[in-house]
């Protein structure tokens, strides 16, 4: 599990470096603001592009939170953010 762990940071780490408006993330963190950004919050089907998604930063501060996407605070979050879902 700690190899997992550090294996994620790693691709976070380099994700980061070639894109600052880029973030790994969970899976369920893509699927809840695809659901909340198109109101179907409560829907339980299965929902298209929930590997990557290009979302505002409006909407990110809206529906996630700052540790789900590896950052200690959204000060300096960018306009429009990429999303992966981590391997």
């Amino acid at each position: 599990m700690a190899e997992e762990i550090s294996r994620i940071q790693a691709l976070r780490g380099a994700l980061s470096a070639t894109d600052r408006s880029a973030y790994l993330v969970e899976a369920r963190v893509i699927r809840r603001i695809i659901r909340e950004r198109h109101g179907v919050a409560n829907l339980v089907v299965a929902l298209p592009h929930t590997q990557s998604q290009v979302v505002s930063g409006e909407d990110v501060r809206k529906f996630a939170h700052p540790d789900e996407l590896g950052l200690d605070s959204f000060d300096f979050l960018a306009n429009e953010c990429l999303l992966i879902c981590e391997p």
